[in-house]
């Protein structure tokens, strides 16, 4: 999930007209259902991979059996994400950005605060545009229960285990947005001194403040500085843009380190979900001169689908669309290999690669080589995604409510050339922030880092 394109995608939203129904008949709402089940098994390379398909059925009848005659938008659409989550496929979900909710998007609609979850429980963290007391727990906002929603909302989320927690926290404030939860917000909350206290907050925001106030980090660019003449700090957070940019930054960095001879580089994909993997291979073609794998092998499902798809998208991959329609291409590559990107040299420092949940797609396959190929250290949290993982996302969508869908075509293979495992990218050195880190926005893993020498 690449959760920087979301940007994109309101700013084009805003300049069209709502599409899609905002109620849904059931023989409607049903007749998606069906066509959304149906488009899965055709393009998803193995949507029955971590649930059974009779398991999965069985979901999706109780969700049919569970809508009524009528059934307002924001309400099937959490019936699908229900859905698709039980695939288990981080990647497969409704689109975030829906055309029928484009006038609600762009309104002042969501919780003008920044929500911290630690241990289960919510918290108003210091960055958001209306302050609660520090340390605040909330319990209850309108009437419903946050440990309750985020607790429902960690089950509309495929993936792992640390990348649906992390998401739930991240877009708690949209799924409450789905649920009906609309300003004026009446916020229940219990103060460091067990007082339980009320707050009204008469006035919203729209869609893209929430998003910077949860993850600020998509409003930014891929930056560097040097800190110390012992350390300098690259913030790699996008794999998306300019590859040729991207070269002549990195080598304006490296050129710059080796001038005043940084001892230490802390390359930070914290906050980097993915996008093209080239961006990777430019940046270890600094690191390294050894040969590597970002993927020790993939398959693909061939469907007309996503042969459409990557004409219309140009993303046109010759061998795909030669290959026959409803066949599976595999292949195998467990060496390792030079990579296509040279750099003029190579630094010779210490190199650590700070992960968290939010390391997905792309920036966990780069972590994953890191690791496998022993490239330096890696510290914070594990990442997002398993090594052996869904890819290659597409769009449809529903020919009734018009709901956008994205899901996976593809499955790619670690590093490790181990296709049996599924693990996420366990870091070296384990650094969690602390629940007083996440309200103050406080970084555990740059404090320690700082510290070593």
């Amino acid at each position: 999930m690449n959760l920087r394109i979301l940007i994109t995608s309101l700013c084009a939203l805003m300049a069209i007209t709502a599409t899609g129904q905002q109620k849904l008949s059931k023989i409607l709402a049903l007749q998606d259902i069906d066509s959304l089940v149906a488009t899965l098994e055709t393009i998803h390379y193995n949507p029955y991979l971590h649930i059974t398909k009779t398991a999965f059925h069985k979901n999706v009848t109780e969700i049919k059996h569970s809508i009524p005659d009528t059934i307002e938008f924001k309400d099937y659409l959490l019936k699908l994400y229900k859905i698709t989550a039980s695939l288990q496929d981080g990647h497969a979900m409704p689109a975030i950005v829906q055309p029928a909710l484009r006038s609600e998007l762009v309104g002042a609609n969501f919780l003008p605060l920044k929500l911290v979850v630690d241990n289960k429980k919510v918290y108003a963290g210091s960055r958001g545009i209306f302050s609660l007391p520090p340390d605040a727990q909330i319990k209850h906002i309108n009437g419903l229960s946050l440990e309750k929603s985020l607790l429902e909302l960690e089950q509309l989320l495929g993936g792992s285990k640390n990348f649906t927690q992390e998401m739930a926290a991240k877009l708690l404030s949209y799924f409450l947005f789905l649920q009906g939860v609309q300003p004026p917000f009446t916020i229940e909350y219990i103060t460091s001194t067990k007082q339980t206290k009320k707050d009204k907050i008469n006035n919203g925001i729209t869609f893209i403040e929430m998003i910077h106030i949860s993850m600020p980090h998509l409003k930014e660019q891929n930056s560097f500085r040097v800190m110390s003449h012992e350390g300098a700090y690259l913030n790699f957070i996008s794999m998306n843009g300019d590859l040729q940019q991207w070269g002549s930054f990195l080598d304006s960095a490296f050129i710059e380190m080796r001038a005043m001879e940084i001892k230490n580089l802390y390359i930070d994909i914290r906050n980097n979900s993915g996008g093209n993997s080239l961006f990777g291979n430019y940046l270890l073609a600094y690191l390294t001169k050894e040969k590597f794998l970002f993927s020790s092998g993939k398959c693909w499902k061939i469907s007309a689908r996503m042969k459409q798809y990557q004409q219309q998208n140009g993303s046109f991959n010759k061998e795909y669309q030669s290959r026959e329609t409803g066949t599976n291409w595999c292949y195998d590559k467990c060496i390792p290999e030079e990579n296509p990107v040279i750099a003029d040299s190579i630094f010779n420092g210490k190199v650590y690669l700070l992960t968290s949940p939010f390391t997905f797609s792309s920036a966990n396959m780069l972590a994953d080589a890191f690791k496998t190929f022993h490239l330096g250290t890696i510290i914070g949290e594990s990442t997002g995604e398993y090594t052996n993982d869904f890819g290659e996302v597409m769009q449809f969508e529903l020919p009734n409510s018009k709901i956008k869908i994205q899901t996976t075509t593809s499955f790619e293979y670690g590093a490790d050339c181990d296709k049996t495992s599924f693990h996420t990218v366990s870091p070296d050195i384990i650094i969690k922030p602390s629940l007083d880190d996440k309200i103050r926005g406080n970084d555990a893993v740059m404090r320690y880092l700082l510290k070593v020498k």
